[in-house]
């Protein structure tokens, strides 16, 4: 899509704990300013996450601009995060056998 719109960028890979890793890297290349996405979620489901985007805006002094992605699964919206929803299935199906 940047190529499409004449965007300039540059792509890198990194490995190690992503906010660290974006931080460090925004660091490294002078940027002024972190473009990051991010998933909709209720706030529930974001106090028990371990959120990428909040330690990036913790650990950061640039602007950070954050753009929200699609929206979270129903069951999201009632705080129920799908690893857990996906535990409770699994433990409900053990319990069946």
């Amino acid at each position: 899509m940047v190529e499409k719109f004449g965007v300039p960028y540059s792509a890198h890979v990194k490995l190690g704990k992503k906010a660290d890793i974006i931080v460090d890297e925004a660091k490294r290349l002078g940027c002024d300013r972190i473009v990051m996405s991010t998933a909709r979620k209720n706030s529930l489901t974001r106090m028990i996450e371990d959120s990428t985007t909040d330690k990036v805006l913790e650990k950061t002094s640039v602007p950070v601009e954050v753009i929200a992605g699609e929206s979270v699964a129903k069951l999201e919206r009632f705080g129920l995060p799908g690893g857990l929803c996906a535990a409770i299935a699994l433990l409900i199906a053990a319990a069946a056998d």
